[in-house]
């Protein structure tokens, strides 16, 4: 049956419904070939701030996607919510995936971006363990102009302090934000091996180690 040439057909042999098309490929097919404002499906509901759910069926249970508040949640099967995106730009997972919980994967160089487009802003990972009942916080930051040394790469603890630091030009530090050298520690190194020195001279506190003999 077809209404208004292929506004509307119904093809009984397969039990499909098809809108614009008169060879729907699906129980309900809508096929549109004009622009963004003529194609779309709409689910409207004026009588609060929830919109219908979109109910997918399987033998492995019902998944839901619904809008609240100007944000898009994904639920499972037992109605929690596993993603959610909102108008913000905020992307939330929750759910867990028989790898991870989030897993990028292509067959070329694949890269995660994390972009911080604002002023004078940063970019973060926050890693959130559990001691008990206790959050244990780590925090991987590309510090943009947040603070100086502009740009650095760092690592700080649960109790915000910086204990990891890479400049831009390759410095590297611990226990400190502005290393002078390749490598600069402020605290103890324990070495259970030996330390080597190459064509340079080695100094440790006051003295000065010359091919592996030291001056006192």
């Amino acid at each position: 049956y077809t209404f208004d040439t292929n506004t509307l057909h119904i093809d009984s042999t397969n039990d499909r419904i098809g809108i614009g098309t008169i060879t729907p490929r699906y129980p309900l097919h809508i096929k549109t070939t004009g622009g963004a404002a003529s194609s779309g499906l709409l689910l409207e509901n004026t009588g609060s701030q929830y919109s219908p759910n979109l109910e997918f069926n399987s033998s492995w249970g019902a998944r839901y996607i619904r809008t609240e508040n100007g944000t898009i949640y994904f639920l499972s099967k037992g109605g929690g919510v596993v993603n959610s995106f909102s108008d913000t730009g905020d992307t939330v997972i929750s759910g867990s995936l028989s790898i991870s919980n989030l897993y990028v994967s292509s067959s070329g160089d694949t890269t995660l971006n994390i972009n911080s487009t604002g002023v004078n802003t940063m970019s973060q990972i926050q890693l959130i363990g559990r001691n008990g009942s206790v959050n244990q916080i780590w925090y991987v930051q590309s510090r943009g102009c947040k603070d100086s040394p502009a740009n650095r790469f760092s690592i700080f603890d649960t109790g915000a302090l910086e204990r990891f630091t890479i400049l831009t030009g390759g410095n590297v530090g611990i226990g400190t934000i502005n290393p002078q050298n390749t490598l600069n520690v402020v605290g103890d190194i324990n070495a259970t091996t030996t330390i080597f020195s190459f064509n340079k001279n080695l100094s440790i506190g006051y003295d000065l180690a010359t091919n592996a003999t030291f001056a006192q």
